[in-house]
């Protein structure tokens, strides 16, 4: 039973890290760059150069991703199941972890599968013209929630788009 409660708790991590992604990519790296904003500034770096990545901040990233979701998971197992807090936690990490992959890949890696071409034509659109559209990197679920899908085909400039 604890292994079906752990599952259950992973899949809402996974499903509530997609709503995180779209939110902070939406709401926190496209704002104005204010002085002492530092994803701010190095989401604005990202779209003029989509091929620069520093390794460090991506490592960075990763520990602290999982050590959030490590505190997330410890403090939701005081207002819930433990299994179910604890995979959470995890499903916030893992998420994390697989929004970089897969943005690192639409970038740096060709698609292999329909999916793959898909999210890497979304991204694209997100990058040359349409960047307040598309902000889902993993999943465009919430941007047509939200309204904020651009149609694929409508690229309009190759040049990076200004977040």
């Amino acid at each position: 039973m604890d292994v079906v409660l752990l599952l259950i708790g992973l899949a809402g991590g996974l499903a509530a890290w997609s709503l995180v992604e779209y939110l902070a990519h939406r709401f926190s790296m496209h704002r104005p760059v204010v002085r002492f904003d530092p994803i701010a500034r190095e989401h604005r770096r990202h779209h003029r150069d989509p091929l620069a990545t520093d390794l460090r901040l991506r490592l960075i990233g990763h520990g602290a991703g999982y050590a959030l979701g490590a505190v997330i998971g410890l403090a939701l197992a005081f207002v819930m199941a433990a299994p179910v807090a604890y995979g959470v936690g995890f499903g916030l990490a893992a998420g994390y972890s697989t929004y970089e992959l897969v943005h690192w890949c639409s970038h740096h890696r060709p698609a292999r599968t329909r999916y793959g071409v898909a999210l890497r034509r979304r991204h694209d659109a997100h990058h040359h013209g349409h960047p307040g559209a598309n902000y889902g990197v993993s999943t465009a679920v919430w941007d047509r929630v939200f309204g904020t899908v651009a149609p694929i085909g409508s690229i309009r400039d190759r040049r990076p788009a200004r977040p």
